[in-house]
């Protein structure tokens, strides 16, 4: 019997957030903010607008830096 080959190089998965994500902590939840598409999840899942807008806002008054286009 053959081995499995172990998959296409440099696709392993990286430890912490992937880059341009940050973790932000709101309203005793934890959100992932994706800065250069300015869309906010949590636990990976995309939340609807209203939510989106006031944790964006809310990020943005912390004084935290964000993507430059």
């Amino acid at each position: 019997m053959m081995k499995k080959s172990a998959g296409g190089r440099g696709r392993g998965k990286k430890l912490g957030m992937p880059c341009g994500i940050v973790a932000f902590n709101y309203q005793d939840s934890t959100y992932q903010i994706d800065v250069a598409r300015l869309k906010v999840y949590k636990r990976w899942v995309e939340v609807d607008r209203s939510k989106e807008i006031a944790v964006i806002s809310a990020y943005r008054a912390s004084g935290a830096p964000m993507a430059s286009l």
